[in-house]
């Protein structure tokens, strides 16, 4: 009708252009769960290590097991806002995640790409770099992560994060 608003649903043309983007406060499964649905896509730093696949591993062990398929280089500041360069190793995987005992009767499994970038060797004067990333975007090489990589950080940037190391990618 005219002069309502218009929904989410009518501002985009199609939902698959709109990608959600968050820190670890929007790694919420009812989040996920809810892009999915209508259509959107995710992309989130995480800090939940989910049960996955047959329920008994979680997401950090099945990653563990994952091989580095990629490095990805960037340029960092140290504690001291000294420029700084990292080596980060990428491992990928498609894992089926388990959904919290509380709301298995509301959610499906989601099936995503989990993405850790770790910096290789333990850095002077600042944290070392450990990222875990989960999307629903189709991941198919290590260019592929480092694309997720470049998107997630500028949206954390503009909020004033990162919480950690100050990365420039």
């Amino acid at each position: 009708m005219a002069g309502e608003p218009q929904t989410i649903h009518g501002a985009f043309r199609e939902a698959t252009q709109c990608i959600h983007i968050g820190d670890r406060e929007a790694d919420i499964y009812d989040l996920l769960c809810a892009a999915q649905e209508v259509g959107t896509h995710f992309l989130v730093r995480t800090f939940v290590n989910r049960l996955a696949g047959d329920g008994d591993h979680t997401v950090a062990t099945i990653m563990d097991e994952v091989v580095v398929k990629g490095l990805h280089r960037i340029e960092v500041q140290d504690s001291k806002g000294n420029p700084d360069q990292s080596v980060l190793e990428i491992r990928y995987r498609k894992i089926g995640t388990l959904l919290p005992i509380g709301k298995q009767s509301r959610y499906p499994t989601l099936t995503m790409t989990v993405i850790h970038a770790d910096e290789r060797g333990a850095p002077k004067n600042r944290k070392k770099i450990e990222w875990k990333l989960l999307t629903d975007l189709p991941v198919q090489s290590a260019q592929g992560c480092d694309r997720e990589t470049r998107m997630v950080f500028p949206a954390m940037e503009d909020r004033g994060l990162p919480q950690d190391t100050q990365i420039r990618l």
